[in-house]
This record gives C-alpha cells, sequence and structure tokens, in this order.
C-alpha cells in the first residue's frame, strides 16, 4: 500500500514517536502527521487484518475533562457518519492513560498536496461536487464539521474524495433545540476549526448558519432594510 502524504508538520516537542510499538492490537506503522489536537499514526489492526489510521490526542489536552468528554461525544456522532464520501469513524481506545480515535485508513493525497501541482476545473469540478455531497450527508445526520480546509481532504488515486477529521465536529439543533449540550456553542473554546477557513459569523462567534434561528421576513429585509445578519 502506497503511503498517503498526510498534513505535515513539525514533530511535537517531548512527546515520544509511537512508530514500531503496539498500542492494543494496533502495530503502529508510521507516523502520518500532527496539529493541534494530536498526531494521527497508519497502524495495522492485527485481529481484524486491515489498515486504520490513529488519532492521537495532545498531551496537553488528556487531562483536560471537558475536551475529554467533548472528544468522546463527537467522536460518538462521527461514527454514526456512513458516506462513501466520509472517512469512517470506528472506535475510540484508551491505552495507558492515552485517548487514541481509530479511523478509515484513506490511501491517497490530500488536497493541500494536490494544490501544489497545476489543477484545472476539469478536474475542481468534481472535488468540489464530492466535498459538497458528503457535507450534506453530515448535515443529514444533523452534524457541521466546523473544520473544512484542503488538509482535510483526501483524494484518492481513483480521483474520489474523502473528507477526513470530524474532531471539532458539532450537532446541528433540531425543532426545539435551545443549545448543544455537547458541544461548546458558548464559553471558553467556544471558536472552534482554523481561522483562515471560517466563515465570518463564526470568527464572530454568533455560530454557523444551521446553529442559529432562521430570520423572520422583517428581519431580512422589511422594516428598516437592515437584515439580523448585518447587525447595527
Amino acid at each position: 500500500m502506497a503511503e498517503p502524504q498526510a498534513v505535515r508538520s513539525k514533530k511535537s516537542e517531548g512527546v515520544p514517536d509511537l512508530t514500531g510499538t503496539m498500542v492494543g492490537r494496533f502495530a503502529i506503522r508510521a507516523r502520518l502527521g500532527a496539529g493541534g489536537m494530536g498526531e494521527v499514526y497508519r497502524a495495522d489492526d492485527t485481529k481484524l487484518k486491515r489498515s486504520v489510521a490513529l488519532k492521537r490526542i495532545a498531551p496537553h489536552l488528556r487531562t483536560d475533562a471537558n475536551f475529554r468528554q467533548r472528544f468522546l461525544k463527537e467522536a460518538e456522532r462521527a461514527s454514526a457518519l456512513s458516506d462513501q464520501r466520509i472517512a469512517g469513524v470506528y472506535d475510540v481506545l484508551e491505552e495507558k492513560d492515552e485517548t487514541f480515535l481509530v479511523m478509515e485508513y484513506v490511501e491517497g493525497s490530500t488536497l493541500r498536496d494536490r494544490l501544489g501541482q497545476p489543477f484545472g476545473l476539469e478536474e475542481f469540478f468534481p472535488v468540489a461536487l464530492q466535498s459538497t455531497e458528503a457535507l450534506v450527508a453530515a448535515h443529514e445526520k444533523g452534524i457541521v464539521h466546523r473544520d473544512i480546509k484542503p488538509e482535510n481532504i483526501m483524494l484518492t488515486p481513483k480521483g474520489r474524495v474523502k473528507v477526513l477529521d470530524f474532531g471539532v465536529a458539532k450537532r446541528l439543533p433540531g425543532p426545539g433545540d435551545q443549545t448543544d449540550s455537547g458541544g461548546t456553542s458558548s464559553g471558553a473554546g467556544a471558536l472552534s476549526g482554523t481561522p483562515a477557513y471560517m466563515a465570518p459569523e463564526v470568527l464572530r462567534e454568533k455560530g454557523s448558519d444551521g446553529e442559529r434561528p432562521q430570520e423572520s421576513p422583517g428581519e431580512r429585509g422589511g422594516g428598516s432594510g437592515r437584515s439580523a445578519r448585518a447587525g447595527k
């Protein structure tokens, strides 16, 4: 199996590389990359005989009880997604005081890597369409990704899209819901995702479109002509 060109970053200082070790029944084969929430490894499931991706939670987050509760809830929601455009979440593994997310291993390269080469419209539109289909499938399950960026979109050798990393995903409020009890809609940590790819309303901590009450006709265009979104 070819090695995927995953998100690249510097090795986390003071955190030993797990390559060549065992985590539960998983044999760690390679370190693929790292981000603010942790590292990702390619591993072999010695029981089910398949390759998986293991996301290792960053040390500074392991002792944060609020983060751990939110992480487990988000993993539960992401595992409910079953779509060919979304990388699957299989399990949560707790081993030696560490927490790992067991995910589908996707062979290929990230969209970020692909953007380093000429990228014509005939290739762009299928990627954009498949990415949109993945988000629609998540929204139909009441889940918003909240961190869509080139690093979280994988392209397989056959040109298929797989959306990765629902680590900061959130359940969209249903009818009658006031808040998302498992999310971070207010208070510390409310701003989740990558700032460069956030919608303006999210940067202003007003929530995504799906999280806000629908505007009334008067708010959209009646009265003074100002919309609720525009503010004062």
